[in-house]
């Protein structure tokens, strides 16, 4: 992944949290659009 994320600014803060909750096997609180979820699985 380069420096550039094709997400609006708005949405980094819900990627930051989906890779967290991966990162500590926490369960999703609610469903993640599909291009948070596959940049988030990068």
């Amino acid at each position: 992944m380069g420096s550039q994320i094709d997400l609006h600014e708005g949405e980094h803060k819900l990627l930051a949290q989906r890779i967290e909750e991966i990162i500590t096997s926490q369960p999703s609180l609610f469903p993640y659009s599909e291009a948070i979820e596959l940049l988030a699985q990068l």
